[in-house]
């Protein structure tokens, strides 16, 4: 009862907390695109026409990007993502994403870690990726938070 009942107050202002974080999101995603320590980032908001087939899907399933974020470290090893998780004071490691505060994870020792390293590879899922859900913070303070950790990597 007592999860219904929060269920049930939360889901009116979803819509909105929703919004928000997408929109932060969105900040977010440009300036970890722009760093030089980062090799490449994932997030549906920042593909473009000549993404053609990835685009196009996105276009058809999708009402807006959403707050979650993967990126890959140009250092694809598990000890340069380690440190940059480790340095950081807003956003908070975890494997249960999507809630209210920016979590972060590192998916090859977290969420995925019971797939195989074939499986992993395939996937391309290296030691370097990192997920993060953004959350209702501050995008300033989000990306400020990861470069000073980045500053470790």
């Amino acid at each position: 009862p007592d999860t219904a009942w929060l269920l049930a107050r939360s889901i009116e202002t979803l819509w909105v907390r929703m919004e928000r974080q997408a929109e932060k999101a969105a900040k977010v995603a440009i300036q970890l695109s722009q760093h030089p320590k980062i090799e490449k980032v994932f997030y549906p908001g920042l593909l473009t026409p000549k993404d053609s087939q990835q685009y196009k899907i996105f276009q058809s399933q999708c009402k807006g990007p959403g707050s979650m974020i993967a990126f890959n470290l140009k250092k694809n090893n598990r000890l340069a993502s380690f440190r940059l998780l480790d340095s950081l004071d807003i956003c908070h490691l975890a494997v249960s994403l999507g809630g209210t505060e920016t979590l972060i994870e590192h998916p090859r020792s977290m969420t995925h870690s019971d797939m195989s390293k074939h499986d992993l590879d395939r996937a391309k899922i290296g030691e370097g990726m990192i997920r993060l859900s953004v959350g209702l913070e501050s995008s300033e303070d989000i990306v400020k938070d990861i470069f000073e950790g980045l500053k470790n990597v």
